[in-house]
């Protein structure tokens, strides 16, 4: 009983010592790994330190590169080479131009002139050679004032006698189809005498009278170009009478955009006929 006593602390020592001794096996073996691991760690730390740098950072580059593309965007937006700025400002001009043509014309006996000045601008946009409207148009208000003046009551007198005419269609009942023969062909010559005779006078130096005849000739010559014409000045107009709010707007640009338009046709024919003129 004695010696069991005595050997059972020996077997329990025993035990605890193998256990140390495993422990310290597996921590010998462990060592390596925690001391690899560690290794990682300090080489990924300097990592995680540049990446949180680069993300402190980035809202103010995302900033500026926003800032930049924005830039850009406008710069191309308002560059005088974009559509909308030509629009823009050709939209302008038309404007401006109208307002002078309005407060000109106000006079009625300066009509012509001021309808001269403002042809010869429209010319200039048509030929994409046009400056400023408002010195232009002045300049070449002050140069054509004494052919506008006479021009100013030819005008007059061809639109007093359509209105008389087709007055006296609209009231007699008595030979009602002679009034109208002579209201249409009335209105045939003077429309195509006085179609292009305001750019003739503003592109070339001639009398009133020769410039209203090579209107008509001009007219006749290019017939089908001249009917379209004014197939589209009489869209051009229903347009501007349509409503309250389309004769508003056409009050601020209507006359200009109508010249304009004429100006657009009349300089490919005027340039026709130089052309033609310069080869016999």
């Amino acid at each position: 009983m004695n010696t069991s006593r005595r050997c059972a602390p020996t077997m329990y020592s025993r035990k605890i010592g193998d256990f140390a001794e495993n422990v310290l096996v597996t921590i010998k073996n462990i060592s390596p790994r925690l001391k690899h691991t560690c290794n990682r760690i300090k080489n990924i730390s300097p990592r995680l330190k540049h990446t949180r740098n680069r993300i402190k950072h980035s809202p103010t580059r995302l900033k500026q590169t926003r800032y930049s593309i924005s830039g850009e965007y406008m710069s191309k937006f308002f560059s005088p080479d974009s559509k909308v700025y030509r629009f823009m400002s050709r939209f302008t001009d038309i404007f401006v131009l109208n307002m002078m043509w309005l407060l000109f014309s106000l006079p009625i006996v300066t009509l012509g002139a001021s309808t001269i000045a403002a042809y010869t601008v429209t010319l200039q946009m048509a030929d994409n050679t046009e400056g400023h409207p408002a010195p232009e148009f002045w300049k070449a208000f002050k140069s054509n004032i004494r052919q506008g003046i006479p021009m100013s009551f030819v005008t007059i007198l061809c639109i007093w006698v359509l209105y008389l005419d087709f007055q006296i269609i609209s009231v007699t009942e008595e030979n009602k189809i002679i009034y109208m023969i002579v209201g249409i062909v009335t209105a045939y010559v003077f429309v195509f005498s006085l179609l292009y005779g305001y750019p003739l006078l503003a592109r070339y130096e001639n009398t009133v009278l020769h410039c209203l005849q090579n209107s008509f000739r001009i007219s006749m010559r290019y017939f089908l170009r001249s009917v379209m014409l004014l197939i589209i000045l009489a869209v051009e107009l229903a347009l501007i009478f349509w409503n309250y709010t389309s004769i508003f707007i056409g009050l601020l640009i209507g006359p200009a955009l109508i010249m304009l338009t004429v100006s657009e046709f009349a300089i490919r024919l005027f340039r026709e006929i130089e052309k033609s003129q310069q080869e016999e």
